[in-house]
């Protein structure tokens, strides 16, 4: 049990911080923008507009007008690497939550009584739904998981690195670290269970 939370544990590291890396890339950018912004569309209008008011020449107003496009080019250029360079970042679903959802290379990341646990019925619903698959109904109803994602090899399905992927991860290896947890549970309700059979009858 403890080497499959901590298993987990890495998974959710990691993810927390591709996520903190890039929500400070994106805050840098976002004060960046601010700035040139500032510039760009402020003092550079205020200037041309300024100069547009005497009837001298048109001439340094519509230069102003080209460099203020240019900027706004040259952010816009910036923005789509930006968004490149995330997309590198971004190397699929974590394996042991992928193994969970498919229930591929699952030996890989369970050991056989956590994963027999997880796929064993619900106290709550014997003999209708397993506890593996009571979370990913849970996911799915949520919207935390889309039904599409079940199906495929989710490694290999990229997609746009968001905040909001990000956290839904984060949210779904939560989820699967309490259940692997409430293991301990019945651990704890066999060995209650043998100590009283001990002390009803220690010959045995």
């Amino acid at each position: 049990i403890n080497s499959t939370r901590g298993k987990v544990d890495a998974a959710v590291a990691k993810a927390a911080e591709l996520r903190a890396e890039i929500t400070q890339r994106r805050n840098r950018m976002k004060h960046q923008n601010s700035q040139v912004n500032l510039l760009s569309g402020g003092v550079t209008k205020i200037v041309g507009y300024s100069l547009a008011l005497s009837p001298i020449t048109d001439i340094p107003t519509n230069v102003l007008e080209v460099f203020d496009g240019s900027v706004q080019t040259s952010l816009t250029a910036f923005a789509l690497r930006q968004e490149r360079e995330e997309a590198k970042m971004e190397h699929g679903m974590p394996s042991i939550l992928e193994s969970f959802l498919t229930g591929r290379d699952a030996a890989a990341h369970f050991p056989p009584s956590v994963w027999n646990y997880l796929n064993n019925d619900s106290p709550g619903e014997p003999g209708i739904k397993s506890r593996r698959q009571i979370l990913i109904d849970g996911w799915q109803k949520s919207g935390v998981l889309a039904k599409a994602r079940v199906d495929g090899p989710q490694t290999r399905l990229k997609r746009n690195v968001t905040i909001e992927l990000l956290d839904q991860r984060l949210a779904m290896l939560s989820d699967l670290k309490s259940a692997i947890s409430e293991m301990h549970n019945g651990l704890m309700e066999l060995n209650d269970a043998i100590v009283l059979s001990y002390a009803a009858d220690p010959t045995m």
